[in-house]
């Protein structure tokens, strides 16, 4: 699997706030950079990745969990299905959610 090179990020978590990059590699995180690194030669010197991404102005932050969600299946598909809801989540950065059991029948 190739390395990911995420370069002139903002990076967000409970710790941090500031601009650095990170190294990906086999699906997971493997290293974080907290230092700015601003062009595709300095992300080049900091990592030997097969793929570079410039996050100019972006934000990357941990997965989101949102505890309270409404798919509404089974039983009320024409309100909210799984494909519809979880991708939406996702779409606005949620890696888990909990489903509330007002389905028809409770889940």
């Amino acid at each position: 699997m190739s390395k990911t090179f995420i370069f002139n990020a903002r990076l967000v978590d409970e710790d941090t706030d500031a601009p650095g990059s990170i190294l990906i590699s086999e699906g997971k995180i493997e290293k974080i950079f907290l230092e700015e690194c601003t062009t595709l030669g300095k992300a080049k010197k900091l990592s030997s990745a097969e793929n570079y991404i410039d996050a100019k102005e972006l934000t990357l932050t941990p997965a989101f969990i949102d505890m309270h969600v409404h798919l509404r299946y089974p039983g009320q598909t024409q309100k909210e299905d799984l494909n519809s809801g979880l991708l939406a989540a996702a779409a606005g950065g949620f890696g888990t959610v909990i489903a509330m059991p007002n389905t028809n029948p409770v889940v």
